[in-house]
């Protein structure tokens, strides 16, 4: 779970236009908006994301998402702020998000579960 001086890192077994198409979706019922925001290095490959909480505006994490191999990779850490309120939001928002990614096939599940197949395009 991300922390104050821990963040999380997934390999993804979709591409990068699937993982923007989900993550914005993933945790909006917990009431926590993962939005993309434009950097120097945005691009096919890359983006940068930004988890806020909707009730005051706090930005509780950032994130990023690259291409890997045929792919994608995710890492998750805490915000600026880094409260109390901040850490465990931004760690029910991994749970959520890590949940609905196994759900759609684009990470593996804990042993002894196993991933559907193929993975499931956004809005399935």
């Amino acid at each position: 779970m991300p922390g104050v001086d821990f963040w999380v890192q997934w390999r993804l077994y979709v591409s990068m236009a699937d993982l923007r198409a989900q993550l914005p979706l993933a945790t909006t019922t917990i009431g926590i908006d993962i939005d993309e925001t434009a950097t120097l290095t945005t691009g096919p490959n890359w983006a940068s994301f930004t988890l806020t909480r909707r009730a005051d505006g706090a930005r509780i994490g950032i994130g990023r998402g690259q291409t890997m191999g045929d792919g994608s990779e995710l890492v998750l850490s805490p915000g600026p702020a880094r409260t109390e309120a901040d850490l465990i939001d931004l760690n029910r928002a991994a749970v959520v998000l890590y949940t609905r990614l196994v759900e759609k096939g684009a990470i593996d599940p804990p042993s002894p579960l196993e991933r559907p197949r193929p993975p499931q395009p956004a809005g399935m």
